[in-house]
């Protein structure tokens, strides 16, 4: 039993930080940025379904670059950190904030997206297993709350 309560005194903390998910948003980010930039092209001055093109092309070039920057962010900013008093959350802007264990639900979807949802405060955050001390965060939250098992397919 005194096993168990060492156990339990530390805290845990994971991140984002992997350099996977900082390539997908660079890359992203450079393939959306060149994009913009072909479409711009005085090629696409000729009529107007190129110009329908060139605009549609670039709001959706747009929407790929914010989409890229949330994820280079979630790389710098996102982790979630586990302790006797709860959880607490950083969002990718690097806002913070705490949820007593009560708050929170974890829904085990290892088996079907490697993965481990949090519900806090009914929102909904993923964290995957190529996050750091991923293991350790399941663990914990197991050992804390309720971990639900996802029998979705």
């Amino acid at each position: 039993m005194a096993e168990e309560d060492t156990h339990t005194t530390e805290s845990i903390t994971s991140t984002e930080h992997v350099s996977s998910n900082l390539r997908y948003g660079i890359g992203v980010l450079l393939v959306a940025a060149f994009a913009i930039f072909l479409l711009f092209l005085p090629i696409f001055n000729g009529s107007f379904r190129l110009l329908l093109l060139r605009w549609v092309g670039s709001a959706f070039c747009a929407v790929l670059m914010v989409m890229a920057w949330i994820q280079i962010l979630n790389y710098f900013n996102r982790k979630l950190c586990v302790d006797e008093e709860g959880v607490h959350y950083t969002n990718c802007i690097g806002q913070t904030r705490t949820f007593g264990w009560g708050e929170v639900t974890a829904v085990d979807i290892r088996e079907k997206s490697h993965s481990l949802e949090l519900i806090l405060r009914g929102r909904v955050r993923t964290f995957h297993s190529s996050s750091t001390n991923f293991d350790k965060l399941v663990d914990y939250v197991n050992a804390h709350t309720e971990l639900i098992k996802d029998t979705s397919k």
